[in-house]
């Protein structure tokens, strides 16, 4: 009688997906307020955002692209979620004694636009960066890791800082400025990326020594509507 397949336990998956859907959420409440630093302008969201590009490279590197197919959907699911109960919670009526409804109606009530054109962004962006990272390990047999988070990370916020701007800032500032905006987050987001690969190095190789993983897609089917996890051999 064969014995039958159990797909792996992996001890910090959870804790990566956390923090992957943690900087969504923080980043689309954030993305309200715009920030100017000298020349540079950016939605405030930027400090932490480019975090869940570098916690999507861990997810495809170490588990492989199933993984953060599953985990895209569900920060996707999560931020939706946060947006109708925001909503909600603005409907209700307020104590008489609480003088901050405008104030609060005013950040929650501009999310919905906000997560609309973060999720466009968001979908397109991550589901790339994922692909190209997982393509790129095989065409490099597990190579150059640097130069492939460049070139994922390189692509993915590009297509991202564009859509996002262009949908959530289309209209109610000038051309000239949308055009800064996805200039500046594009700079910001590949900077962030430089700055942080040593951190992502050593977080890299600490999980593949403590999940005893490494995967490679060479059989994976890369349909982003697929929510299966096959087995792995």
């Amino acid at each position: 009688m064969s014995e039958q397949k159990r797909k792996p336990h992996y001890h910090c998956l959870p804790i990566i997906a956390m923090l992957y859907v943690t900087s969504l959420l923080i980043g689309n409440i954030a993305a309200f307020k715009i920030i100017q630093i000298g020349p540079v302008i950016f939605p405030a969201g930027l400090v932490i955002f480019p975090l869940s590009y570098i916690f999507d490279d861990i997810l495809t590197e170490v588990y492989g692209y199933q993984y953060s197919r599953r985990i895209i959907w569900t920060g996707l699911f999560c931020i939706w979620l946060f947006c109708l109960v925001g909503k909600v919670t603005t409907i209700l009526p307020a104590a008489s004694f609480w003088t901050f409804q405008t104030a609060y109606a005013l950040v929650i009530d501009s999310v919905p636009r906000l997560v609309l054109a973060s999720s466009v962004g968001y979908l397109f962006s991550e589901f790339l960066n994922s692909y190209l990272l997982a393509k790129l390990k095989i065409a490099c047999a597990g190579k150059h890791y640097w130069l492939r988070l460049l070139l994922s990370t390189g692509a993915g916020g590009a297509i991202d800082s564009f859509l996002f701007c262009l949908i959530a800032f289309g209209g109610a500032l000038s051309s000239s400025n949308i055009l800064r905006l996805v200039f500046w987050q594009w700079i910001i987001k590949v900077s962030y990326e430089i700055l942080v690969i040593p951190l992502t190095y050593l977080l890299t190789g600490y999980l593949k020594r403590l999940e005893q993983e490494d995967y490679y897609d060479n059989k994976t089917n890369f349909n982003p509507f697929c929510w299966k996890i096959e087995d792995k051999d």
